[in-house]
């Protein structure tokens, strides 16, 4: 219950800047769902490669901060040419560069597994950690048009829901426990097409150890960070 209060309470103080926007002259207040497949794996657990697949779902909102940040370096030239039969008009004015704000509270489910070539050198056979997240991130994109989306890094707030770690005898007791938050950072790229759908790709690092060291089973637990790669469709409304 303390990690749930906690979380609201990050949500709507993340959420009070964007919604402040909506009634500004800038631009408009957009929202909307995303949902996808992710890949990840844990640094510092002697397994490399994002070999854990899993899912990220959730919902998201938008406001639009500048109206064309190069409008006032470049003016629109309109282009006469002659044709045998008609008089065609080129505008040579290119897609507008606008930068918007963007919130977002997602469930990803992240993790580590092993391939059956480093299960054997794991000692186990067999070895993955379940992990969930709840997630705040909060970043903003350059928009070229209503085409392509770039999001610049910007910092994702998690709170772990569960852990769950399994080699082939079952479930693995007495390792050190997942620390309760996660503080990571993110980037991608987006591409709007239909107007209303888009595809996202996303690469998200914590910067905070996700685990503490510590030593179990005799082996020594290193500090830990999630490395995580998305791969998602979103509507947009």
């Amino acid at each position: 219950m303390r990690k749930f209060i906690l979380f609201s309470v990050v949500f709507m103080l993340a959420a009070g800047p964007l919604l402040a926007q909506e009634s500004s002259s800038v631009g408009a207040f957009k929202g909307g769902v995303r949902a996808g497949l992710t890949a990840s794996q844990i640094s510092g657990d002697n397994l490399t490669g994002f070999h854990k697949p899993g899912a990220i779902a959730g919902v998201f909102a938008n406001c639009k901060l500048t109206s064309d940040l190069r409008s006032e370096k470049r003016s629109s030239k309109t282009i006469n040419m002659e044709l045998p039969d008609k008089k065609v008009a080129l505008n040579s004015k290119s897609l507008p560069v606008t930068l918007a704000l963007q919130m977002e509270l997602d469930f990803a489910m992240k993790g580590s597994h092993a391939t059956p070539k480093q299960a054997g050198a794991y000692g186990t056979g067999k070895y993955t950690l379940d992990l969930g997240y709840a997630e705040i991130p909060l970043f903003l994109k350059l928009c070229l048009g209503n085409v392509v989306e770039i999001e610049l890094p910007g910092p994702v707030f998690g709170v772990n829901l569960y852990k769950r770690e399994r080699d082939m005898y079952g479930l693995i007791q007495g390792r050190p426990p997942m620390k309760w938050y996660e503080f990571s950072f993110m980037a991608g790229i987006s591409c709007m097409f239909r107007g209303h759908h888009g595809l996202n790709v996303r690469y998200y690092n914590s910067v905070l150890p996700v685990r503490k060291p510590n030593w179990a089973v005799n082996r020594p637990i290193y500090q830990q960070y999630n490395s995580v790669l998305t791969f998602s469709y979103f509507y947009q409304f």
